[in-house]
């Protein structure tokens, strides 16, 4: 038996779904852990270095905007967000703001985006989650650095909603 991006997948579909803290899987050599927590993860039990299954896609690559104003990125802190509908991580993972390396982000500050619209994607053991806004509306902040780990429900990015 081996483990296939589609097991992982279901996996982290029912963690999700739980109120579990975390979880530890091991299969012929694999060796599974996911945690709610932003922690890394503790070392393997076994002389076996923890390993994640192959990837299907590539890992983006850390891009940066010029056009995106320093304030409006890179906030972390509550305080610092702006008013809007916050655009939230679904899972603990890396945040990356473009589809592949050397790939223009998802979105821009300023960028008028649909409800629906991919603006960014949450990395979990190299699967990659698509991140869609809820509302239409402005995209008035970014507020996670590219590659930066984020927590379950933390904001990414943040919407100004259409009036009316």
């Amino acid at each position: 038996m081996s483990l296939e991006p589609s097991d992982i997948r279901r996996l982290l579909d029912a963690f999700e779904q739980s109120d579990w803290n975390e979880i530890r899987l091991s299969v012929d050599g694999v060796e599974v852990f996911i945690s709610a927590s932003d922690e890394a993860a503790p070392p393997a039990t076994s002389p076996r270095a923890a390993v994640a299954p192959p990837a299907t896609p590539a890992a983006p690559a850390t891009t940066t905007s010029a056009s995106a104003p320093a304030a409006a990125t890179a906030s972390s802190t509550p305080a610092e967000i702006p008013a809007g509908e916050a655009v939230r991580s679904p899972s603990p993972g890396i945040f990356w703001r473009s589809p592949s390396p050397g790939a223009p982000p998802f979105v821009e500050v300023g960028q008028h985006v649909e409800a629906g619209t991919v603006v960014c994607i949450v990395e979990v053991m190299k699967l990659m989650n698509r991140v869609v806004a809820g509302v239409a509306g402005t995209v008035v902040a970014i507020v996670v650095e590219n590659s930066q780990q984020v927590a379950r429900d933390q904001a990414l990015v943040v919407i100004r909603p259409d009036a009316g």
